[in-house]
């Protein structure tokens, strides 16, 4: 309750960060970020790991990947192998638990048609080109 008092009063001070100039902002945030992921845990392989990621995310955004698929693979990484691992052993190590069920076998036939489908829309693209 006090936390959303204070930060209702601290909105307008807040909004003024908006009005400052990257060219000061990002270096003062790089290295707010850098200092926590050193204080985190005391470690400086966490700086290089948090370099090393800003790298790529910034190798990512120059060539035009979209960075919300690699957080949210990232984030949801660890839980979706648990309850991958989890599955298995209920199933007895048995995969065709993911295929034989109505709601997986829905989910998986969903994810196969996502994936593969790029690739069939440009090749029903070429070869329709190919035949006028």
């Amino acid at each position: 309750m006090i936390a959303t008092v204070l930060y209702l009063v601290m909105i307008p001070w807040f909004a003024l960060i908006t009005i400052v100039r990257i060219e000061l902002l990002a270096p003062m945030l790089l290295i707010i970020t850098l200092f926590g992921a050193y204080a985190n845990e005391r470690n400086m392989m966490d700086v290089f790991v948090a370099i090393f990621f800003g790298l790529f995310g910034y190798f990512l955004r120059r060539h035009g990947y979209p960075l919300i698929s690699l957080v949210i693979g990232l984030i949801l990484g660890r839980l979706a192998e648990g309850s991958f691992h989890q599955a298995l052993m209920i199933s007895d190590h048995d995969y065709s638990v993911f295929i034989l069920r109505p709601l997986s076998a829905l989910i998986f036939a969903v994810c196969l048609v996502l994936v593969l489908w790029p690739g069939v829309k440009t090749r029903l693209g070429r070869g329709g080109a190919e035949a006028t």
